[in-house]
């Protein structure tokens, strides 16, 4: 176990050290030297606190809110006359937050005397208790506080609005048919993140959205344009905040087809490895993608970004696909298969996936849109056209 026996030179005084005097001597169990230790403790934590989810009034609150209290007090030496001694304890909190957890550091010192005065004069490490949390000695469950049992109803009841909000979005998601999903163009992916963009001021999306205004370099013309311009955008971000189902096409040249966007520009095309499957899972009787957000993809979060570098993102966890493609017996897996194969080197015959993604009402953390990854479709267009889908989740 550490020891934290303190050195002269890292003691602060809490007031002035005077010659002590007169029959009164300091204790290590007093009130004096409780609270001094304590403010200082709580002090160093108050300082270092960057919590941003957790908020404290000032010291006192940090300290009376985390429980913090020193255990084990005792006397470990005293001068001739028992008018300075030093003592040891160990300090103990219960962090505010969703847990049942008390941490405790042990084997701390700091010095106490009686001043000319008949006052306790108390010195103690300037860093008492920084690290209090991040290194102590030991962290043991039991009942928690008033706060900790606050913070856990708190989270518990979180976690459920959570689920009940991911079950009703894939409630809903599960009741739009696939041909409700909307091609986008490049063009559109900046529509519907300026539509959920809040701190963008109007000038500012006028020159993503509109080339002349962009390039007019005379400032009483652009402000001309504003004058149109500006309420027709306002009016155009209306109708694309209410899409929120959108589908791209995934492939490594522009495919051949019709495929309307909303704007009616080119569709958008971004190229996702794992578009297309491969291996045979002979136990589970499928073929699996492993395009980014797929569950068998070691990835967190996924980005796609478009020419005006406006980013998209979708978590792995929250898919709604499992990304599988399932045939009906080993025969028919074997004729997919042979399909898979044969195209693999076929370019000339405009092979391409289609991905649908839901989109969030608002921008996520990062300034991003975001998504969820719904399905994928997989088009081969050899000699034997194919068309497969992956199944939903459960």
């Amino acid at each position: 176990m550490k020891k934290k026996i303190l050195a002269t030179t890292l003691l602060t005084l809490v007031s002035a050290v005077l010659v002590g005097c007169g029959d009164k001597q300091p204790e290590c169990t007093s009130e004096a030297f409780s609270k001094a230790i304590v403010d200082r403790v709580g002090d160093n934590l108050f300082r270092n606190y960057n919590d941003t989810d957790v908020k404290f009034k000032d010291k006192d609150d940090l300290i009376a809110r985390n429980h913090i209290e020193l255990r084990n007090v005792k006397e470990v030496s005293a001068d001739e006359k028992a008018q300075s001694k030093v003592c040891s304890f160990d300090i103990s909190i219960q962090p505010v937050g969703p847990l049942t957890t008390r941490f405790e550091s042990r084997n701390h010192q700091a010095s106490v005397l009686i001043d000319n005065n008949g006052k306790e004069v108390i010195s103690a490490a300037s860093n008492l208790g920084h690290s209090l949390m991040e290194d102590p000695d030991i962290a043991e469950r039991g009942k928690p506080s008033k706060e900790q049992q606050e913070a856990l109803d708190a989270y518990k009841k979180q976690k459920e609005e959570q689920e009940k909000k991911a079950a009703d979005f894939k409630k809903q998601v599960l009741a739009v048919p696939a041909e409700d999903y909307k091609f986008i163009s490049d063009e559109d992916f900046t529509w519907l993140y300026l539509a959920r963009a809040k701190n963008i001021d109007n000038k500012e999306m006028l020159n993503l959205v509109d080339a002349k205004y962009y390039n007019e370099q005379d400032e009483f013309k652009k402000r001309d344009i504003e004058k149109t311009a500006i309420p027709a955008m306002l009016d155009k971000l209306e109708e694309y905040k209410k899409i929120k189902y959108i589908k791209f096409i995934s492939a490594e040249r522009d495919p051949k087809g019709q495929f309307p966007t909303v704007s009616g520009g080119p569709v958008m095309v971004k190229f996702l490895p794992g578009i297309f499957p491969e291996k045979y899972n002979f136990e589970k009787q499928v073929y699996t993608l492993t395009l980014d957000g797929c569950p068998d993809v070691p990835s967190i979060k996924n980005l796609m970004v478009n020419t005006q570098n406006v980013m998209m993102a979708w978590d792995t966890e929250a898919s709604l696909t499992t990304c599988q493609i399932k045939p009906k017996d080993e025969a028919e897996a074997r004729a997919w298969n042979d399909i898979f194969q044969t195209e693999k080197s076929q370019y000339g015959h405009n092979n391409y996936g289609v991905v649908y993604f839901a989109l969030n009402d608002e921008l996520d953390d990062s300034g991003h849109l975001k998504s969820v990854l719904i399905r994928a479709d997989v088009n081969y267009n050899g000699e034997q056209p194919l068309k497969l889908t992956t199944q939903l989740k459960n």
